[in-house]
């Protein structure tokens, strides 16, 4: 059975894409990309984000690309996805978040820390960012404490 409403968002939502497609500049690429991504669309989510990126690289445009990697589990690329969002926006505390996020799935704690205290440098207030550093901070010690060399007594 589907949700009242939801054949009419999808119609919606399939019209706003070919708009875009036809029209680039028709359609806010930010507000369709989270929207898809909201619908479970990553390819297309990725294919706005992608066509609507300019150069110089559009920082919030490669997060929600990262973003709809990341959904369908394709690590890699969400993180280099994210590396370009925080080179291309050094400023923007999502693409720490996210690339920390990526980071802790990759199992690599200490760089999740890293790139996460950054996110929190530029927005402290960043909840999820919070949670997702505490978590990489206690795997970072499990690892430093399955490393550090016995002591002989």
């Amino acid at each position: 059975m589907k949700e009242p409403g939801s054949e009419h968002s999808t119609h919606s939502l399939n019209a706003r894409l070919l708009r875009f497609r036809s029209q680039p500049a028709s359609e806010d690429p930010y507000a369709l990309a989270e929207d898809l991504i909201a619908a479970k669309r990553y390819g297309d989510a990725r294919g706005v984000a992608v066509t609507a990126q300019a150069d110089p690289e559009d920082g919030y445009l490669l997060v929600l690309e990262g973003r709809a990697w990341l959904q369908e589990r394709d690590l890699v690329r969400a993180q280099a996805a994210l590396l370009r969002a925080v080179r291309a926006a050094p400023d923007l505390a999502d693409a720490y978040r996210w690339l920390g996020h990526v980071l802790l799935k990759r199992g690599d704690p200490q760089r999740a820390l890293k790139t996460l205290r950054r996110a929190l440098e530029l927005n402290p207030n960043d909840e999820e960012a919070q949670k997702l550093a505490t978590r990489a901070d206690h795997l970072s010690e499990a690892i430093e404490d399955e490393t550090m060399p016995l002591s002989e007594s």
